[in-house]
């Protein structure tokens, strides 16, 4: 961005030296060679000075975007298959994608998104969560059956998303749910960000 300023600051001072030289040598002398391809290099100075202002509004135009969601203490009861996890502490949510009551991401603008997500089933049980972008299962975080013991599972996503689209997690949708399914605790965790907007 500095360096886009200053090519921009230069653009300027040499275009009011180059138009004020040109000014004056048309006074002085209209027949000198130098003067239409002055004029020439002045007017491409002027549409480079168009091209790094629309860039630099296009900077200002990105937006940032990103969320991390957890569970507290109290957390989720799973249920049934496809169930939608619904995250209670939204720890931060820049851009305001992530929508608590339905569980959903919803996308703002069109982009390629980065998305994490980190699975704590109750000990001794095991279980199988998805991201999944528009009913469609992306990615598949699986915890086995350890007694006594917490057994963690992640996984991450980079998907092409249109603005409007949705992505979440949800228990998988074959899978028999364990009655003790009980996703509490920061260690299950869905996350997401903007890696560059189209």
């Amino acid at each position: 961005m500095t360096k886009t300023i200053g090519i921009f600051t230069f653009f300027c001072f040499l275009l009011v030296v180059s138009s004020n030289l040109g000014k004056q040598m048309k006074s002085e002398d209209k027949s000198l060679d130098f003067t239409l391809p002055l004029l020439k290099m002045i007017s491409n100075l002027q549409k480079e000075m168009k091209d790094v202002r629309r860039e630099m509004k296009d900077v200002q135009l990105k937006k940032h975007i990103a969320f991390t969601v957890t569970h507290d203490g109290t957390g989720q009861r799973i249920t049934h298959k496809s169930q939608v996890v619904k995250y209670n502490q939204v720890q931060f949510n820049i851009g305001g994608g992530y929508r608590k009551y339905s569980g959903h991401f919803v996308s703002p603008v069109n982009g390629t998104f980065v998305f994490f997500l980190s699975l704590q089933p109750f000990p001794g049980s095991k279980a199988s969560f998805l991201i999944t972008v528009n009913n469609r299962g992306m990615v598949e975080a699986v915890s086995g059956k350890i007694p006594h013991e917490y057994n963690m599972s992640s996984n991450m996503v980079i998907v092409s998303l249109r603005q409007g689209d949705h992505v979440w997690v949800m228990s998988h949708p074959t899978w028999s749910v364990d009655p003790r399914h009980h996703l509490k605790n920061r260690g299950n965790s869905f996350s997401g960000f903007l890696l560059y907007q189209r």
